[in-house]
């Protein structure tokens, strides 16, 4: 008998192997001892172990080789393991405004996926939008069917930015009131600013503390910082007297 060893087979997949020996034929094939694999026969003319096996293990058996001149015995044994699962594949596509990634990229049915998305400058991610395969995907994970699956990442536009406020302090010197059109407002805003001055004064000018705007006709430009402004009242000058 030439074989020293015999290739495994897959549970519910046709198998088939051979056997020879060296002799003169006819020859005759049979098992002495042990079993096949079940599903598996010997044809006892040709030597042929074929058939789809049902189950799986590894069965060890002793097969006999006679002609007339004489015969000829081996220990052989064939391993049936279970028929690999099938793989299906992930497709992640986007919007043009991110990018989105599956991991594992292929899996058998059952499988956890786990999704990721990243989102380009200006954007955040929205949502997952199923394509095919007929999935629920929750926390950016779903379990993998028997079947491929399509997946799209949906971006979404940030919102621009709230703009900052500055805020806007009017003092005076004690001898008048100071106010501002606005206590607070964003870069660019025009503030109007108001002097009253009391009785016996009138109002000089503005004193720019902080905040280094130009004051004109009581207006000025907002800048993209606080603006502290002093209104500074003057005496009045006596009124002549009369002889």
């Amino acid at each position: 008998i030439v074989a020293e060893s015999l290739p495994d087979g897959m549970k519910g997949e046709v198998y088939s192997n051979r056997l020879t020996a060296k002799g003169t034929a006819p020859i005759t094939w049979s098992i002495v001892s042990g079993v096949l694999p079940e599903g598996l026969s010997l044809n006892e003319d040709t030597g042929e172990i074929s058939g789809t096996p049902a189950g799986e293990g590894t069965e060890v058996f002793t097969v006999m080789a006679v002609n007339d001149l004489g015969e000829d015995i081996k220990e052989l044994s064939i391993t049936i393991v279970k028929t690999p699962e099938a793989e299906y594949a992930v497709t992640v596509r986007d919007d043009g405004h991110g990018t989105g990634s599956a991991d594992p990229a292929s899996a058998t049915a059952g499988t956890e996926i786990t999704l990721t998305a990243t989102p380009n400058a200006g954007y955040h991610f929205k949502e997952w939008q199923v394509m095919s395969g007929d999935v629920t995907v929750k926390n950016d994970k779903f379990t993998m069917p028997s079947g491929n699956v399509e997946i799209k990442a949906i971006f979404e536009e940030d919102a621009p930015p709230v703009p900052t406020e500055f805020t806007i302090t009017v003092t005076s010197g004690g001898n008048g009131t100071a106010s501002a059109s606005h206590a607070k407002a964003v870069a660019g805003t025009e503030i109007r600013l108001t002097a009253t001055p009391k009785t016996g004064y009138h109002f000089k000018e503005w004193e720019v503390i902080s905040g280094g705007v130009t004051i004109k006709d009581d207006k000025f430009l907002m800048p993209n910082d606080n603006v502290e402004v002093k209104a500074i009242f003057e005496k009045d000058a006596p009124a002549p007297t009369e002889y």
